[in-house]
C-alpha cells in the first residue's frame, strides 16, 4: 500500500530543476482508477513528477501495452510520463536477438504511442529498453530519425546499459535523452558517478529511467545501499539529471525505502555537488628574492566532491612594477658632448621613476642641463632643469611623468651636448603555468610550480591559481589570489629594494638556523642551502648599499 507514504526531502540550491520520479511496469493488477490514483497520491506526496510505466513488447506472448493507462495520468495529474512500450527483458544477447527479428515491430509500437499522443511535451517515449547489442547507437539514431521524419515532437529517451560506452546522438529538436539504469548492490557510488560524468563530458541530456538499490527488489534491501542511493540521487540532481526510482509491480518498494531513510530531493534545491574542485592555499617558499631564483611555490588543491576530477590547475603571477630611484652620472664636455659622447648615452626608465642625476664638470665655461619634454629646444617651466654650474659637481633629481622618448640638452652648448630620455610604460609579464592533476572524492593535493625569476623584471609578484568551473554551480572556490612575493637585488632580504643594515641584522638573526627552528626565515637562507651560513652574510656585506634602480 502506498498511500500516506510520506519520505524525507533534502532542499539547497540548484542551478535548474530536474525531475524525479517513480519507474515500474504494467500489470494486470494496474485497473485504471484505482491503482492510478494511489500512484499519484504518492508521488504528489513525495513531489514526485515523472512516471515511467513499462510495458511488455507488442510481439511477446504477454503484450500489454495500454494507452487508456497512460491517458489516465495525463487526465488527472500533471506528471510527465515517459512510455516504454519495448521492455525487453532479461537482458542479454537472446533478448537482443529476439528484437533485432522484431525491428519493424519495436518501430511500429513507437509510432503507435506517437500517434496516441502526438506531440505532447509531457510524453516521453522510450525507444527500446536495455537492448545490449554492439550497434545500439546506430539503432537508435534509426528510430530517431524515423519519429522525427514522421513529425513528432516528443522528447524521446535511449536507454543504454553499461557494456555501451556513452557516446552522441543527432536529434535535430536536441530532445533525445540518454539513460542507464543503476542498482546499488552491482554498481559502487563512485562508480555510477564517474558513468554519470563522462555522460556530462559529452554533453548528453540525461534521464536514467531506473535507479534501485537492489534490483532483486525491496527484500534485499540494506542501509548501504539507501545510502548509496541517496548519495547518487541528491548529487545527480545538483547536476541536473532526472532518476526515476524503480518499484515492483505492486508498489511494495516505498515502505522499504522509507524505513530506510530514502531522501527525495525536490524544489528549487540538491543536497550536494558531484565535483566541487576548491584552491585552499598558495605558498611561495619564499617571499622576497633576488632574479635568477627558481623559487618554489606550493598550491593545494582539494576535490570536496564525491566524483573523482581530472582539471588543468594553472597558477598565474600578475606584475606590480615597483617606481625605481635611478642614479646616473653625466660629464659635461662643450666639444665631446655629455660623457665625451655625441649623443650622449640613452638615459632609459620607467613611467613614475625618479631619475637622480649627478652632474660634473671641470670646465670654466658655463652648462645647463635640462630635459625637452616639449620639442622646442628651449627650456620651460615644466621641464627638468639643473641651472647653470661651472667647474663643479651638481645633483638634479625628477620624476618622470610622461611616456616617451625625449632630448636632453645642455643649454649653452646645443649643437654637441644632448642625448635621448626614454620614457617606457612599466613591463606587464604575462606569467602562467598549467599542470593537469587528478583527484579522487575528497582528496586534497599539494602541488608544486616553479617560478623561473631569470628574465623577469624587479617589482611585485601577486598569484593566482584556478581551475574551470567543471560544471559547478557555485565556481568562488575554483580560485584563489594569495601569495606574494619580491623580486629584487642580491642581498635585500626584506624586500625594500636597498641592501642596508636592517638586511645585515635579518641575517644575522638567523645564523645558524635550518627549517624548524625558531630563528628560521627562508628569505635569509639567500644561497638556498637550506640554512643560514656565513655565505649568506657575505652576500649582504658586499651588496651593502646597493639600491635597486641604480644606474651608469
Amino acid at each position: 500500500m502506498v498511500s500516506g507514504i510520506s519520505l524525507g526531502t533534502n532542499q539547497a540550491k540548484a542551478a535548474s530543476v530536474p525531475d524525479v520520479g517513480l519507474s515500474t511496469y504494467y500489470t494486470n493488477q494496474f485497473q485504471t482508477g484505482f491503482y492510478a490514483n494511489q500512484i499519484i497520491q504518492a508521488m504528489e506526496q513525495n513531489n514526485l513528477t515523472i512516471l515511467r510505466l513499462s510495458f511488455n513488447p507488442s510481439w511477446y506472448s504477454d503484450a500489454n501495452y495500454n494507452s487508456s493507462f497512460v491517458q489516465y495520468f495525463l487526465d488527472h495529474s500533471n506528471l510527465k510520463i515517459i512510455v516504454d512500450c519495448n521492455h525487453l527483458y532479461p537482458r542479454g544477447s537472446s533478448s537482443d536477438a529476439d528484437a533485432v527479428d522484431h525491428w519493424s515491430d519495436v518501430q511500429d509500437s513507437l509510432l503507435s504511442v506517437c500517434q496516441s499522443f502526438p506531440n505532447d511535451s509531457r510524453i516521453y517515449i522510450e525507444l527500446i529498453n536495455e537492448y545490449d547489442a554492439s550497434d545500439f547507437y546506430s539503432r537508435m539514431q534509426g528510430l530517431i530519425n524515423t519519429i522525427r521524419n514522421d513529425g513528432y515532437t516528443n522528447p524521446l529517451v535511449a536507454d543504454k546499459t553499461d557494456n555501451i560506452a556513452w557516446s552522441s546522438l543527432n536529434d535535430p529538436l536536441n530532445d533525445t535523452f540518454q539513460g542507464m539504469h543503476y542498482y546499488f548492490d552491482g554498481w559502487s557510488l563512485q562508480d555510477a558517478l564517474n558513468d554519470m560524468q563522462k555522460a556530462l563530458t559529452l554533453g548528453c541530456k540525461i534521464i536514467n529511467t531506473e535507479i534501485g538499490a537492489n534490483g532483486n527488489g525491496y527484500s534485499y534491501f540494506n542501509q548501504s545501499e539507501v545510502n548509496d542511493v541517496n548519495s547518487f540521487l541528491n548529487t545527480t540532481y545538483y547536476e541536473g539529471i532526472t532518476n526515476c526510482v524503480w518499484q515492483d509491480g505492486q508498489l511494495n518498494d516505498f515502505p522499504t525505502y522509507e524505513q530506510l531513510g530514502l531522501t527525495i530531493p525536490s524544489g528549487d534545491c540538491a543536497a550536494s555537488s558531484s565535483t566541487d574542485i576548491t584552491m585552499t592555499e598558495i605558498i611561495p617558499y619564499k617571499t622576497c628574492v633576488d632574479q635568477g631564483t627558481s623559487l618554489p611555490i606550493d598550491v593545494t588543491i582539494e576535490n570536496q566532491g564525491i566524483l573523482s576530477a581530472s582539471t588543468n590547475l594553472t597558477l598565474e603571477a600578475s606584475y606590480t612594477y615597483i617606481p625605481m630611484l635611478r642614479s646616473f652620472t653625466l660629464i659635461a664636455s662643450a666639444t665631446q658632448g655629455w660623457n665625451f659622447s655625441i649623443p650622449g648615452p640613452t638615459i632609459t626608465a620607467y613611467l613614475g621613476d625618479t631619475i637622480n642625476l649627478q652632474l660634473q664638470s671641470s670646465e670654466t665655461n658655463p652648462h645647463d642641463f635640462y630635459v625637452d619634454y616639449n620639442g622646442v629646444a628651449f627650456p620651460d617651466s615644466s621641464d627638468p632643469q639643473s641651472g647653470t654650474f661651472t667647474n663643479c659637481s651638481t645633483q638634479l633629481e625628477f620624476t618622470l611623468n610622461t611616456v616617451g622618448n625625449f632630448t636632453y640638452y645642455d643649454a649653452y652648448n646645443q649643437n654637441t651636448m644632448f642625448g635621448q630620455l626614454s620614457v617606457m610604460q612599466p613591463p606587464q609579464p604575462q606569467l602562467f603555468s598549467s599542470q593537469n592533476v587528478s583527484l579522487d572524492s575528497e582528496q586534497e593535493m599539494n602541488v608544486t610550480f616553479t617560478f623561473d625569476t631569470s628574465q623577469l623584471p624587479i617589482g611585485n609578484y601577486s598569484f593566482r591559481a584556478y581551475v574551470g568551473g567543471y560544471g559547478e554551480t557555485n565556481t568562488t572556490d575554483n580560485s584563489l589570489q594569495s601569495g606574494n612575493v619580491t623580486l629584487t637585488i642580491p642581498g635585500d632580504v626584506n624586500g625594500d629594494f636597498v641592501v642596508d643594515m636592517r638586511d645585515m641584522a635579518i641575517v644575522a638573526r638567523c645564523l645558524g638556523s635550518t627549517p624548524g627552528s625558531s630563528n628560521w626565515d627562508p628569505n635569509a637562507d639567500i644561497t638556498d642551502q637550506g640554512a643560514v651560513t656565513m655565505k649568506d652574510l657575505a652576500i649582504v656585506a658586499k651588496n651593502l648599499g646597493a639600491r635597486a634602480g641604480a644606474g651608469g
